[in-house]
């Protein structure tokens, strides 16, 4: 998803969508929420946690499931 359709989504601007990548501003409950429905509605799986977790601890926990095939 780019970052001009998460913004349509969230009811923000692109250049917000960007402050919250670079962890420069917080998303806030309402862009939250609204993420979170159109992830339902599109049949996702959704987790809060997202928002809130490093990207690098994303990245070594899919390289560690890697090798044990999870």
């Amino acid at each position: 998803m780019t970052q001009d359709e998460l913004a349509t989504i969230g009811g923000v601007s692109r250049p917000r969508v960007s402050r919250y990548e670079t962890q420069a501003d917080t998303p806030t409950f309402p862009f939250m929420r609204r993420v979170r429905e159109e992830a339902l509605r599109r049949g996702l799986a959704f987790s809060g946690d997202w928002f809130f977790e490093h990207p690098a601890a994303r990245l070594g926990d899919a390289a560690s499931d890697e090798g044990t095939g999870q």
